[in-house]
């Protein structure tokens, strides 16, 4: 059987199968969710998705980033995540990278990349700048990076769960080193770091399963999935 061309009506079914394969392996016993499962939905979720519509529910995505770490962001981090998800969005619309969006979303990266410390050093000695909004960072410079071409697609991926969750554990161990979670972890269905991960899974599933061209305009999408 020949494969349904992208962006095609069953295309599009195939996709949403998929992520919602990806979404049942959410394993709930007594309200509560094993973190690792609502993590790898994510992960598998996106990475299901087709590159431009994956690109629709990362700038979402990114826009929930945004106002998770809304108190902790510079003026100079606010605009730069403005031309990053801007840099997303004619992306999208476009369905094309042109040799100037690509040399744009280098400097971005780049831009990124300076505000990033190295990945030595220890979670307890970043001062400010906390593990959570640490992720954050390495997710927005890899998303630019995808589109200019010095990421591999599907990059920012990896660290999503970290920003998204790591928000709600910020406090350290009395001896200052950082919590190492179990791998069988579990939380409570009603926390606040349970009700994003949900959240984000709703986007990509949603990104997933709607038909037709709203994945054109992630703005869109977004008015669409977010009425949730």
């Amino acid at each position: 059987m020949t494969a349904a061309p992208a962006g095609s009506h069953d295309g599009v079914l195939l996709t949403g199968q998929r992520v919602a394969l990806a979404a049942m392996r959410h394993r709930r016993q007594a309200g509560q969710v094993r973190t690792r499962d609502a993590e790898n939905a994510i992960y598998d979720g996106l990475r299901a998705l087709e590159w431009y519509r994956y690109l629709a529910a990362m700038w979402i995505i990114c826009g929930e980033l945004r106002d998770l770490y809304a108190d902790r962001l510079t003026e100079s981090e606010r605009s730069l995540l403005a031309d990053s998800l801007a840099a997303v969005r004619i992306a999208v619309l476009d369905h094309q990278v042109s040799d100037s969006a690509a040399s744009d979303a280098t400097a971005l990266n780049v831009a990124w990349e300076q505000l990033i410390p190295d990945q030595t050093v220890p979670p307890d000695q970043l001062g400010a700048l906390r593990p959570g909004h640490w992720n954050m960072r390495v997710v927005l410079a890899d998303l630019v990076g995808e589109i200019a071409g010095t990421c591999r697609r599907y990059q920012a991926t990896e660290r999503i769960h970290h920003a998204a969750g790591m928000r709600f554990e910020e406090k350290p161990r009395p001896d200052g080193r950082p919590i190492r979670r179990r791998p069988d972890e579990q939380i409570d269905d009603a926390s606040p770091r349970a009700r994003m991960l949900s959240r984000i899974q709703a986007i990509v599933t949603g990104a997933a399963q709607l038909p037709g061209d709203d994945e054109r305009d992630p703005a869109r999408l977004r008015a669409r999935l977010l009425t949730l």
